[in-house]
Parts: structure tokens; C-alpha cells; sequence
């Protein structure tokens, strides 16, 4: 949930990544990718026929970032973008083939450049419920009581898997969902204090 409150869905492989634009991505919705091979489609919802603001597009790209293979690289910082609906194709180009979960992307891409990696997980109230969730910093400061803040370490994500299950009370296979592949490092925390050193 983007802090202007849209709905972002993003993939976990090839075959979810295709299943989130084919079934998620309509009319006035815009679409964010990480700059970088294996990264997450992120669908951003619009809300009664406005399309996502540019604020909420760039978390969406940080989110894309997050979840791509510069997390398990510990790389600090990369770029991403976002288009309209309208840009994001499955025909490839003459000669070309596109294999499962990749898309061609005609038009302008709206470039956000040098994003930091992080990665926000907690406790999110949306509707009346609340559920442990993982996405970009600024989706959980206005909306969360509960969250720690990551960037890519070399604290194993079993070790950091077990601590929020534990933290937040939850199954631990939910929580290794919510998980980039790779190491993690704490970089601060809000209504919570777990230690992973």
C-alpha cells in the first residue's frame, strides 16, 4: 500500500510476474520495474480512475528494487522506472522472443535514479485489518506503529526470519515470503526493538 494509499502487487518470479500484469494491470494503472534482470513487475493501482501519483510510482520502483537481485548483490543503491498501462507489451519485437514473465516496454520510462535500497517490514492497518507486510520506507511511516527498517547485510535471513516471526507473531513461513533472497543489516526500527547481532 503506497502512502498515497494505492494498491501496489508486485510478482515473485516469471510466473507471477506474468499473472500481475495480465490480471492486474487495467486502464488508468501504471507499472514499475528495477533497472536490473530478475526484478519484480509492480502493478500500481489506481484509485476510482486516477492514475498512481508520481510519489507512489516511485515507491513502487523502490519496492521493484528492493525485491530484485541487487538485494542478494548488497548492492546500496540502483535505478528503476515506471510507465503508463499503455507502454507495457507481451509482443516482442520482429524477431525477437520474449520468454515467461518479461514484457517489452515502448514509450517514455519515467527514470528513478540512484533510489536506495531498503526495505521496510510491519504491521500495516488497511481496512480495519492488519497484516505483516514488506515494502518501501515511506508506505509504513504513516500507516504502521510497527516495522524495522533493512538494507542489504550479512545477517542470514534465517537468523532475521525466526526474530520477526518471533517480534510479530507470526508463521514463519509468512514472514520468509515478505523476504529478499540475501543478507540483511537493521538499519532502524519504530515500536519495536529486536536485536541481530
Amino acid at each position: 500500500i503506497t502512502s498515497d494509499g494505492n494498491i501496489a502487487l508486485g510478482g515473485k518470479d516469471a510466473k507471477t510476474n506474468e499473472q500481475v500484469v495480465k490480471k492486474y494491470l487495467k486502464a488508468n494503472d501504471r507499472y514499475a520495474h528495477a533497472d536490473i534482470h530478475g526484478a519484480p513487475s509492480v502493478v500500481v493501482k489506481s484509485v476510482q480512475g486516477i492514475s498512481p501519483s508520481e510519489t507512489s510510482m516511485e515507491e513502487a520502483s523502490s519496492f521493484s528494487l528492493a525485491y530484485s537481485k541487487a538485494w542478494s548483490a548488497r548492492v546500496a543503491s540502483g535505478h528503476s522506472f515506471w510507465v503508463e498501462k499503455d507502454s507495457v507489451s507481451k509482443t516482442p519485437n520482429t524477431g525477437e522472443f520474449l520468454a515467461k514473465g518479461a514484457f517489452v516496454i515502448r514509450g517514455k520510462r519515467n527514470w528513478c535514479k540512484n533510489l536506495e535500497i531498503l526495505l521496510a517490514i510491519g504491521i500495516i492497518e488497511y481496512d480495519g485489518n492488519q497484516k505483516l507486510m514488506g515494502g518501501p520506507l515511506e508506505s509504513f511511516e504513516d500507516k504502521s506503529k510497527k516495522y524495522i527498517v533493512f538494507k542489504p547485510g550479512f545477517v542470514d535471513r534465517k537468523i532475521v526470519s525466526k526474530k520477526l516471526a518471533n517480534a510479530f507473531s507470526e508463521d514463519l513461513s509468512a514472514v520468509e515470503k515478505l523476504l529478499p533472497s540475501g543478507g540483511f543489516e537493521k538499519v532502524n526500527s519504530y515500536g519495536i526493538e529486536i536485536k541481530f547481532d
